[in-house]
């Protein structure tokens, strides 16, 4: 009987397409046992410079916590809130800073829906969908979004430029339908005024 366990290169292609492996030079497969395993490539000349200076980041970032417990969780959120994502740098100092494994500390990066593991786009637009903004017209907001920049659901632009998000609450309810732009809030949209604001951000004429 044929196996239907899928080949490591049938996985390095299916997580490459998701983003989950992108840049970050690190394949992660799941075994049968769900513990997730990394398998190293090869780094060009170029490509380990690169990594050695931004691993000399994130041990900056790591180092500079001032909270009086450090775990893996606190260590994941101070890289991310400083470089908007988490390489595989992030994982391995993380994992010597705390003594804990690769694999533990990808378990609990992969486990939270918040992290990203690739660079995300120049600008991020975050479009509220909750309670207060969905009755006025949210759907229709992400619908003229969605169109503009070209992808179906939360992520990046083709071409880079923008980074969609959704959000459960903006905080300005009042202001509903309410969109931010790298956190800076724009209340009272349209589904035209937010295609007009995303198509800006792509830098396409308006």
């Amino acid at each position: 009987m044929k196996s239907t366990e899928p080949s490591e290169s049938e996985i390095f292609t299916q997580f490459s397409l998701s983003g989950l492996v992108g840049s970050a030079r690190i394949v992660h497969r799941f075994l049968k046992s769900n513990i997730p395993l990394f398998v190293e490539v090869k780094l060009t000349t170029a490509e380990t410079a690169q990594s050695s200076k931004l691993r000399e980041r994130i041990r900056q970032i790591l180092n500079a916590q001032a909270q009086p417990t450090i775990t893996v969780l606190s260590s994941l959120i101070a890289v991310q809130d400083s470089i908007h994502y988490l390489p595989d740098e992030a994982i391995k100092e993380t994992a010597a800073l705390c003594g804990s494994t690769i694999n533990e500390v990808w378990s609990v990066a992969s486990f939270y829906t918040n992290f990203r593991f690739t660079p995300p786009g120049e600008k991020t637009l975050d479009v509220c969908w909750g309670p207060a903004c969905h009755v006025v017209g949210a759907q229709e907001i992400l619908n003229s979004v969605h169109e503009v920049l070209e992808i179906k659901e939360e992520g990046d632009s083709p071409d880079g430029k923008v980074t969609l998000k959704y959000n459960t609450c903006l905080g300005a309810c009042a202001q509903g339908p309410v969109i931010a732009i790298d956190h800076h809030l724009i209340g009272k949209q349209t589904p035209e005024s937010a295609a007009k604001i995303a198509r800006e951000l792509r830098g396409h004429d308006t």
